[in-house]
């Protein structure tokens, strides 16, 4: 079965799920839930002559799926890596720690006498979510000023691929 809708999962609310522990798994409250799929967390040089900080931020409250965070991730990194090459410093800020539960009900022909319905409707773990408040940053880029209008590009296209709203800020260049 193919991914649900992301309508389904994107505002927040009821009891967020997350204890997954790394050193006693058998004392998780959440057993097999899948990994992340966001592959890296931070891309390009780390040690360059930056001038501003440019970050993707958040208008409302959202959750969002780690494959819908990865293929943001990626529009970005492609179009800095081919315009930029090495002269930015890109950052995912936030990591999927929530398990998106799914609930598959049986919808054929009998199923009433298999499924409870939606008695026990907790759900399987089905993937993994990342919770933004409002006004919270998701992505950050360090670059220079002259590269700004390639990263605003890059975040424009982003946030086409993700639920919500958002907005580009801009700040100085302080420290990474």
């Amino acid at each position: 079965m193919g991914l649900r809708p992301a309508h389904t999962i994107r505002t927040p609310g009821g009891q967020v799920w997350s204890r997954i522990s790394q050193h006693k798994p058998r004392k998780s409250y959440v057993k097999g839930a899948p990994h992340p799929k966001i592959r890296r967390y931070k891309v390009g040089n780390r040690n360059g002559n930056y001038e501003i900080v440019i970050d993707l931020v958040s208008k409302t409250n959202v959750q969002l799926r780690d494959n819908a965070v990865e293929a943001a991730r990626a529009t970005i990194n492609n179009l800095l890596s081919k315009k930029l090459l090495d002269k930015y410093y890109f950052r995912v800020l936030r990591y999927p720690h929530l398990v998106l539960r799914e609930h598959a009900a049986l919808g054929v022909a009998g199923a009433d006498r298999i499924s409870s319905g939606m008695k026990h409707a907790f759900g399987r773990p089905k993937g993994r979510l990342v919770m933004l408040k409002k006004g919270a940053s998701l992505f950050r880029i360090y670059v220079a000023k002259s590269a700004y209008p390639i990263v605003k590009t890059a975040l424009k296209r982003a946030s086409i691929k993700l639920s919500g709203t958002y907005s580009i800020n801009v700040s100085p260049f302080d420290h990474i």
